[in-house]
């Protein structure tokens, strides 16, 4: 009984853990998408001023001219240039393979459930 004890708290840690995971895919994929919108957005405007963060809570006043690429930090230090095109693009594929995540999560989500309940109700008959 005591293992079958053991096996149902490590169900339950499984579980939490698999809801923390989607929860962290989820506030990312909403950042990803509001980056999308935002290269969007900004692609409509030319000549603005704006503020700028140079650290934190501290501001400057810039001028925005009509953005025609951006850097992309792609890891290890190494910064490559891309179109707003090919910035979306990007991004959007990223969407993409966060959603393919959160699939097979919510899947093995569901499967790690069926099995906890049965672990539960042998808990029960003993």
């Amino acid at each position: 009984m005591s293992e079958q004890i053991l096996e149902f708290q490590q169900q339950q840690q499984e579980i939490q853990h698999l809801y923390q995971s989607l929860e962290q895919l989820a506030q990312q994929r909403s950042q990803v998408a509001e980056a999308i919108d935002a290269i969007e957005q900004i692609q409509k405007v030319e000549n603005v001023e704006i503020l700028t963060p140079l650290v934190n809570g501290i501001f400057f006043n810039a001028n925005l001219s009509k953005v025609t690429e951006f850097s992309i930090n792609v890891g290890n230090g190494v910064v490559v240039k891309k179109s707003p095109k090919e910035t979306k693009e990007l991004m959007k594929s990223q969407l993409e393979e966060m959603d393919k995540m959160s699939q097979e999560l919510t899947i093995d989500l569901g499967k790690k459930l069926e099995k906890i309940q049965k672990t539960e109700e042998s808990l029960k008959d003993v």
